[in-house]
């Protein structure tokens, strides 16, 4: 997953540059076929709002999840994912 975040997020350099850095917390809908059909902001990096519409378009292109399953069925879900925007890994506190 980190794996793709790092490949896909782009991003202005200026702000992180202006210590604009840190995590954007999001939740994400995922339906019985292993499609996001939806993600939401929770929490975004202040003063950096375009983070938060960087995350929302990498989760809303994320490629299909395998699905959450109940009994033996595929079923519709909902997942939080905490999303870094740091220039220095030492910074990301994992």
């Amino acid at each position: 997953m980190m794996k793709y975040f790092q490949d896909s997020i782009r991003f202005a350099i200026e702000k992180l540059k202006k210590n604009k850095e840190g995590n954007v917390l999001s939740e994400i809908k995922i339906d019985d076929d292993g499609v996001v059909v939806s993600a939401r902001i929770i929490n975004g990096v202040a003063n950096a709002p375009n983070f938060a519409k960087e995350t929302e378009r990498v989760l809303l292109a994320i490629p299909r999840w395998m699905p959450a399953m109940k009994n033996g069925k595929a079923v519709p879900c909902t997942m939080y994912l905490s999303v870094p925007f740091f220039i220095n890994e030492k910074n990301r506190g994992y």
